[in-house]
């Protein structure tokens, strides 16, 4: 398993440099597959099961992935949604080996790291590789030592507006010895603005009337109490996550999208007729004319087209009754 751990432990290293670049993320989706393809033939030449035609296949010439994905298939290795994601990266492989640009994003390589990496029941030295690192605030400098403030006098002149410790506590003392002349007639108001308050204060006091009182029998029996009792509202019911599948592709593949649009990148798990979805709480999204849904498909999430969709229906739910309970009267 050496060379499966470095082949491994290289591809999330360039996953998690890339930051987009194309060439980066297709040299790291090179370095995942050779790791998956050595686990993959290791563990199947391994297995006690396995018959002698199949271990004549894996020496065959025209063994390739086709063959070995359907052995792993066929030896419970993995599963038919595993086989069709690792057969869609091995296409964009192959089309970057030969030259092309890759056609890939940085989230599905992420994803298919994360796949390989379970598949092959080990992970890299550094588990979250597969995410840049977020940058570290840098420290700010250390202040320079304080110089001397400069203004500008009126004549043009450079005087230094820097004093001593001494000279401005002496400063601040002249400032409370000598407080602002129009501070008087504030003061004068606000005392005569507090008396007038405290004035119309008792002449409301001494004029109110008193409230009037209730008669109540002398020897009659006193009204009987109304005990209020609450109504417990009932539970807010649990809205239950909406399923459904795709439909109308016309026995072609579809592919789920990272956004809502034909020309966003596209996710490795190609959809069929009745490949089952999970509608994901989001808004809908009208682009490109077509109204876009945001589903969650064999692990992924991304979006597909409203017209390829067949919801399930919804079970309807039973909101429980409110309990009310009449108020009961106490006695004499």
């Amino acid at each position: 398993m050496g060379s499966v751990d470095e082949k491994l432990r290289r591809g999330f290293s360039l996953v998690a440099a890339a930051n987009g670049d194309g060439d980066t993320l297709g040299v790291a989706l090179l370095a995942l597959h050779g790791a998956l393809e050595d686990h993959l033939d290791e563990t199947l030449r391994r297995l006690p099961e396995i018959t002698p035609e199949d271990l004549q296949l894996l020496d065959d010439q025209g063994y390739g992935w086709l063959a070995r994905a359907n052995l792993a298939l066929n030896y419970g290795l993995i599963t038919p949604e595993q086989r069709q994601a690792i057969l869609e990266v091995n296409r964009q492989r192959q089309g970057f080996a030969h030259g092309n640009p890759f056609v890939g994003s940085q989230r599905g390589v992420e994803l298919y790291a994360n796949l390989v990496a379970d598949l092959c029941g080990t992970r890299p030295t550094a588990p979250h590789a597969a995410r840049p690192a977020p940058s570290r605030p840098t420290p700010a400098a250390a202040p320079a030592a304080a110089a001397p403030r400069r203004a500008r006098a009126s004549e043009g002149t450079t005087i230094s507006a820097s004093t001593s410790w001494n000279d401005r506590a002496a400063l601040r003392r002249t400032r409370r010895a000598d407080p602002l002349p129009d501070a008087l007639p504030v003061r004068l108001v606000i005392g005569a603005a507090g008396l007038l308050v405290l004035l119309l204060a008792g002449w409301w006091l001494f004029n109110r009337e008193p409230p009037a009182e209730t008669p109540v029998p002398p020897n009659g029996p006193l009204p009987p109490a109304i005990t209020p009792v609450a109504t417990t509202p009932p539970p807010t019911p649990t809205p239950e996550p909406r399923t459904g599948r795709i439909a109308r592709l016309g026995g072609a593949a579809g592919w789920l999208r990272e956004q809502p649009s034909f020309n966003a990148p596209t996710l490795p798990p190609p959809l069929t007729d009745g490949t089952p979805l999970t509608l994901l709480d989001r808004e809908p999204v009208d682009a490109e004319g077509t109204t876009w849904l945001a589903v969650s498909v064999l692990g992924y999430e991304g979006w597909v087209p409203q017209n390829n969709v067949d919801l399930d229906a919804a079970a309807p739910s039973t909101p429980s009754p409110a309990v009310t309970v009449a108020p009961a009267a106490a006695g004499p």
